[in-house]
């Protein structure tokens, strides 16, 4: 009898620590910063967008980050992309969902991607990568946090995107 009482609570504290580390494991992902993005690029019904309102959203290919005048960014024309940087006062989240979003409506049969890169003018030193490719090419967004307090956005397409 003594037997099997032990390994009933020896069975009751392994499911415990599998309960706990199940539960561990789900609340980090809701909460991890990284994650967001697959969930955000899976977007099962496309949302038909807005026409791009000026010439420079047309060479980026998306949209200028809303409050930005668009008349002051500087688009860098070459050869085979078209690359504009600018900051803004709003997280590096809030930017990469917005540009994911933008992305994944106006091109729905890119396939996006997202990763962390280093980069050592960034605050902690990494910079989010979005990606959206095509047999046609690629647009490449970089999103990072400046050491002034603001988000560095680097979106760079190339011209056959």
């Amino acid at each position: 009898m003594k037997n099997i009482e032990s390994s009933t609570k020896r069975l009751l504290v392994a499911l415990a620590i599998v309960i706990a580390i199940v539960l561990t494991l789900l609340i980090w992902n809701k909460f991890s910063d990284i994650k967001f993005l697959p969930e955000i690029v899976k977007n099962d019904t496309p949302i038909n967008v807005s026409g791009f309102q000026n010439e420079k959203e047309e060479a980026i290919g998306t949209i200028v980050f809303p409050g930005i005048d668009p008349e002051q960014l500087e688009v860098i024309k070459g050869d085979n992309s078209n690359k504009v940087q600018f900051n803004v006062p709003d997280t590096t989240g809030a930017v990469l969902s917005i540009y994911a979003q933008d992305i994944s409506n106006r091109y729905p049969k890119a396939e996006l991607s997202a990763k962390e890169i280093e980069k050592s003018d960034a605050l902690d030193g990494k910079a989010k990568v979005l990606t959206a490719a095509s047999k046609a090419g690629k647009m490449t967004v970089m999103v990072w946090q400046t050491k002034d307090g603001l988000t560095g956005v680097e979106i760079e397409k190339e011209n056959k995107f």
